[in-house]
């Protein structure tokens, strides 16, 4: 009795999955840094627009400032969503990115501040009882105090 063992056609259905396998990762790789550049050059152009508005805000009229601070407070509360969930997904990791992004989150905050200063410049302000700040303060600094306890 003659025994065969053929080593190669064993082993070519593991061969054959294994290189599948290996070539899902360096896909997925491929199109992370894929979107990452380009997330990375789409927030360079708003960088750069944001920037390049900062030395207009004055000019603009009470109505197109008062529109264009609501546009950018729903801009500001969705940029902070993708930043939670880049969080998520580790995109920070890429210091570069994340520098881009917090700069970018600087600008939004800059421009919303000269937009509330230009919409809300002439209105009334309302002095605020002194007993008042101190209840505040004081309830802050219980809550301080209970959660450093905790």
């Amino acid at each position: 009795m003659y025994v065969s063992i053929n080593i190669e056609q064993m082993a070519q259905p593991v061969l054959s999955n294994a290189v599948r396998i290996s070539l899902i990762p360096r896909f997925l790789h491929f199109l992370i840094n894929r979107s990452l550049n380009k997330f990375s050059d789409e927030l360079d152009i708003f960088i750069l627009s944001l920037e390049g508005s900062l030395n207009h805000l004055e000019h603009l009229t009470l109505v197109n400032a008062t529109n264009l601070l609501g546009e950018i407070k729903k801009i500001i509360l969705k940029f902070d969503g993708i930043g939670e969930e880049l969080q998520e997904v580790n995109y920070f990791e890429n210091n570069h990115l994340k520098e881009k992004y917090l700069y970018l989150q600087k600008l939004l905050y800059k421009v919303e501040s000269r937009l509330h200063h230009i919409v809300y410049k002439n209105e009334k302000r309302l002095k605020t009882d002194h007993s008042l700040k101190e209840g505040v303060i004081k309830m802050n600094s219980l809550h301080t105090k209970k959660l450093l306890t905790n």
